[in-house]
């Protein structure tokens, strides 16, 4: 009697060793693997999980704008970076009143990862950290990024390169990534020593056909652009009533996938 009693507890204690093992099997081959980031960018480290989407936002710093039009501003980029994809990689970079690009943006990149939709992932997913670290990580400081970033004062320089800087943001960021966004917020009115919208009536069949417009070219075949449009209504600044439409065609001719204009409340919101 002992020694069956004996065997029963030697068979169950192999059979729990045996159910653990299985289970401990089982998480690592199903379990989601850890995916090293940078901790300043919380980019991955790896090329094996490069981002899902590169998107570029550019902030036209060249003229003020109004208190209303930079909430409303703010609350549409806010509301791009809460529905990033999973990993998705984030470059804001400011267009200053200058004739030299410089390309010095702040980069961060969304640290949750693809749900692997494992029988396991219920037990080691927590739905709370996952949304503070969003917030903390990565939403806060893109939102505190963007609101140091909008123009409130006049500059003292009169060059707005728009064209240059996105050709720029797209050979460095844009062209890389399969699935690319441009988003652009300005009032859309070039000026630099190839092309000014101050000099000349916009005119895009014109322009098409010039030396400046092949010199700032790019392919953005696998970019789609939004555009938040801020509108002025007076002053030097008043943008001809066709200026929507030259970017429309201009976009087009570079091969833009899609492209999106929204106008920015406040001066001139109609």
């Amino acid at each position: 009697m002992a020694g069956e009693q004996t065997s029963v507890k030697t068979l169950a204690l192999y059979t729990v060793g045996a159910v653990l093992l299985a289970a401990l099997i089982g998480y690592m081959v199903l379990a989601p693997d850890e995916v090293p980031l940078d901790p300043r960018t919380l980019c991955p480290r790896d090329a094996m999980h490069n981002a899902a989407r590169t998107t570029a936002v550019v902030i036209d710093r060249t003229d003020p704008i109004t208190e209303v039009q930079q909430e409303d501003a703010l609350a549409h980029l806010t509301d791009i970076f809460r529905k990033a994809m999973p990993r998705e990689r984030f470059v804001i970079y400011g267009l200053d009143a200058r004739s030299d690009i410089v390309l010095n943006g702040t980069v961060r990149c969304n640290p949750l990862g693809p749900k692997q939709g494992s029988a396991l992932e219920r037990l080691n997913t927590d739905t709370e950290f996952d949304e503070k670290l969003f917030n903390d990580k990565f939403l806060t400081p893109l939102v505190t990024t963007v609101k140091a970033m909008l123009p409130t004062t006049s500059t003292s320089q009169t060059d707005s390169p728009i064209m240059e800087l996105v050709q720029a943001v797209a050979v460095r960021d844009l062209k890389r990534s399969p699935k690319a966004r441009l988003v652009l917020v300005s009032d859309l009115m070039q000026h630099s020593a190839r092309y000014s919208h101050y000099k000349v009536v916009p005119n895009f069949k014109e322009f098409g056909r010039s030396d400046a417009f092949r010199e700032v070219a790019v392919d953005l075949s696998t970019t789609a652009v939004h555009i938040l449009y801020v509108t002025r209504s007076r002053g030097a600044g008043q943008q001809p009533p066709n200026l929507e439409d030259f970017w429309q065609q201009y976009f087009s001719a570079l091969r833009a996938n899609s492209i999106v204009i929204e106008k920015i409340r406040g001066e001139g919101w109609k």
